[in-house]
């Protein structure tokens, strides 16, 4: 194990993408041949996107719906790829393979339109602020122990220390 995006980021986004690329795909998911809701135990969007109402067009419902599908789809993936950066021993590592993971997820919404769409900006901004603290993370991990070393008290004859 080494880091780097886990399969099961790359074919959740793979699908993701597919799905999203279809227009009625809400419509499709999310309602019935009668025009009324399939799934109504759904959550509401507000819940899961705090802040301003979400703009929908044409069917609000479904389209809210999936929002709140893609978005619980997302936040399990992440869950998971937490549980599996504890399987590393390295604490550096796991802290890179967080990083490159949610880097990847947020990068992925943010060149994907429609899933952005359904996010919104909001989404984005909290993702690449944890790919930043990820990244600082493993930043501490690896370098201060370095930086901290080359702080210390030099030897009292600098002299004799060649260059």
């Amino acid at each position: 194990m080494d880091g780097t995006i886990h399969p099961l980021t790359a074919q959740v986004l793979s699908y993701m993408k597919r799905l999203l690329s279809y227009e009625n795909a809400a419509d499709v998911m999310y309602r019935s041949s009668s025009g009324s809701q399939v799934h109504s135990e759904q959550p509401d969007p507000q819940d899961i996107f705090p802040g301003p109402p979400m703009r929908t067009t044409g069917s609000g419902e479904a389209k809210s719906a999936l929002s709140a599908g893609v978005a619980r789809l997302l936040m399990q993936l992440l869950d998971n790829l937490e549980v599996k950066s504890r399987a590393y021993k390295n604490d550096a590592i796991a802290a890179l393979f967080l990083m490159n993971n949610v880097h990847y997820v947020q990068w992925s919404v943010e060149n994907t339109p429609a899933a952005l769409k359904l996010l919104g900006e909001e989404w984005l901004e909290r993702h690449k602020d944890a790919v930043e603290d990820w990244g600082a993370k493993y930043h501490d991990i690896t370098w201060m122990p370095l930086v901290n070393m080359l702080k210390a008290d030099p030897p009292g004859d600098i002299s004799r220390v060649k260059v």
